[in-house]
Order: C-alpha cells, then sequence, then structure tokens
C-alpha cells in the first residue's frame, strides 16, 4: 500500500508542475497528494496541501473537508508534540473557526461547530 500511495503522490504532484492553475484539476491532484501523505503518518506535508486547497481554489468541493482536516492534522501534531501546545491549541481553534465562517452549511462545519464547543466546555483548551 505504501509504494502505492507514494505513486500517486509523485503522479498527483506532476500533475500539480505541469497544470500549476489549472481550476479543478490541480485541486483534485492536490488533494490527492494531501490524503496520501495524511494516510503515510505525514501530517507536515498533508498539510502543506491541504493548505493550498483552501488558498488557491476556495471553491473546489472537498475544499470544506480540507480546511476540516487542517484542524485535525494540527490536533494530531499536537498530540505526537511535534509543535507546541498553546500554537497548535490556537491553529485548531483557528482552522474551526475558518470552517464555520467560509463554509457554514458544509457537514464538516457542523462537525467543527461540535469541536469547538467541547472546546469550549474544556476551558478553552483543544
Amino acid at each position: 500500500v505504501k509504494g502505492c500511495l507514494q505513486k500517486a503522490i509523485v503522479k498527483a504532484e506532476a500533475v500539480m508542475a505541469r497544470f500549476p492553475m489549472a481550476g479543478q484539476i490541480t485541486a483534485r491532484a492536490c488533494d490527492i497528494a494531501a490524503q496520501c501523505y495524511h494516510t503515510l503518518g505525514e501530517p507536515k506535508k498533508a498539510l502543506e496541501y491541504y493548505e493550498k486547497i483552501v488558498s488557491n481554489w476556495p471553491d473546489y468541493e472537498n475544499a470544506p473537508e480540507a480546511q476540516f482536516m487542517i484542524g485535525r492534522t494540527f490536533e494530531q501534531l499536537k498530540r505526537a508534540k511535534i509543535i507546541p501546545e498553546a500554537d497548535a491549541n490556537a491553529r485548531i481553534r483557528s482552522a474551526y473557526e475558518r470552517l464555520v465562517t467560509l463554509y457554514p452549511n458544509s457537514p464538516p462545519a457542523k462537525a467543527a461547530r461540535q469541536r469547538l464547543t467541547a472546546y469550549r466546555n474544556q476551558g478553552g483548551r483543544p
């Protein structure tokens, strides 16, 4: 499986290199790369691609999921102690608040609202 995911990343990155701003095609390639990196346990690399999706293609059909995954990835980085807790907490809240603002009616926004409520009930700490 690892080899297949790495091949998918190579193909997706080739599409992004050849067609850097080709709209939905490039957004989809970026999404595939993000998901593959996430599955391979490379959260920082996945995060780069999730952020690229939301920044460059906010109207892409999976942009709400990408924004949600930004928050989830910061949670993962926090649990692994890869980034400081205070920094992670601020980024987690920011990611979920941005999701609720940008994509209020999306299914990921509902999950983000639930997480934000849970964090507030825990004293504001994600």
